[in-house]
């Protein structure tokens, strides 16, 4: 049985949801409850308080609000650096690069921007 558990820390965060995500992919439609309810007893002390009043039916519902309270949050100038500092890689041409770096990083803005308000 995986035993792994969240307290907020930023860190941790990815590998709970890699954990967790590959362990509810696998379970059977009748597993699903039952292992939601076991997943958010693994969520403790600050995690556990930021959603205690939230509303959760399933791991996709929770995934997404984890993800909007603990993952890593990166400043617009960090995003910018990111999308000037995209090199070429063979075979790519130029326009796909900056047009995949671009998409990341107006993803990256909204998340950011979405969850600066938080």
């Amino acid at each position: 049985m995986i035993t792994r558990s969240f307290d907020g820390k930023r860190s941790e965060l990815q590998e709970f949801i890699r954990i967790w995500d590959i362990a509810y992919k696998f379970a059977a439609n009748h597993q699903k409850e039952p292992l939601l309810g076991f997943i958010l007893s693994n969520i403790t002390g600050h995690a556990s308080a930021q959603i205690q009043d939230k509303v959760v039916h399933n791991w996709h519902e929770l995934n997404e609000i984890l993800q909007q309270f603990f993952s890593e949050k990166k400043t617009e100038s960090q995003l910018m650096e990111e999308l000037n500092t995209l090199r070429q890689k063979s075979g790519r041409k130029n326009n796909v690069i900056l047009q995949s770096g671009a998409i990341q990083t107006n993803q990256n803005l909204k998340y950011l921007f979405t969850n600066e308000s938080n």
